[in-house]
């Protein structure tokens, strides 16, 4: 029974961990801010994970009900948001399909420390590495931030425009299928 207990566990933290990874790979191509979807899925995932705290304490290895409550509300959270975006950028209706032609208003670099394990339960700072955004304003003004590579980052200026192709996604919520980058200088 303890092994079960155990598989079940590891099946539900997978599935939560990659629903999150998921939702936070595809907010970079949808165009809306940050907490409108954590609002929409937080609301059920309250009510839901609370409904889940006797059937969770039977699983974990605390059987503190607070505890059980807090996790499956994070796992209902998890799995309603990867859903959300998911379904809305995956299921997009092609039909909609616009182009648009935005400006690069900012360039910016930040800094980053892998974890490095340094022992038996201990980790510490590991190396240094960069990631890489551009900010595009669209013809409404409103603003973006788009991941891109180095080597993009390196040849892309300020002024320069990316051209996109939106899609509105399922839940009307636009999603960016297509980029394609335009260099006003050529680079020697």
């Amino acid at each position: 029974m303890r092994v079960m207990n155990i598989l079940i566990m590891i099946v539900l933290g997978l599935l939560a961990v990659s629903a999150a990874g998921l939702s936070l790979v595809i907010h970079h191509n949808t165009m809306i801010q940050w907490w409108i979807p954590t609002l929409i899925c937080i609301l059920p995932a309250v009510p839901v994970g609370y409904a889940l705290r006797r059937p969770l304490s039977h699983v974990l290895p605390t059987r503190r009900l607070w505890v059980s409550a807090a996790t499956g509300i994070a796992l209902t959270y998890a799995l309603l948001t990867g859903a959300f975006y998911t379904l809305n950028y995956y299921v997009a209706d092609s039909h909609t399909s616009r182009q648009f032609k935005v400006a690069i208003t900012n360039k910016t670099t930040r800094e980053h420390y892998r974890v490095r394990r340094i022992g038996r339960n201990r980790v510490g700072r590991g190396e240094k590495y960069y990631t890489h955004s551009v900010t595009v304003r669209w013809p409404d003004n409103r603003t973006k931030e788009l991941p891109v590579t180095a080597n993009e980052y390196a040849r892309l200026r300020t002024g320069d425009s990316i051209s996109l192709t939106t899609q509105d996604g399922l839940f009307g919520i636009p999603v960016i299928k297509n980029k394609k980058y335009t260099f006003k200088h050529k680079k020697h």
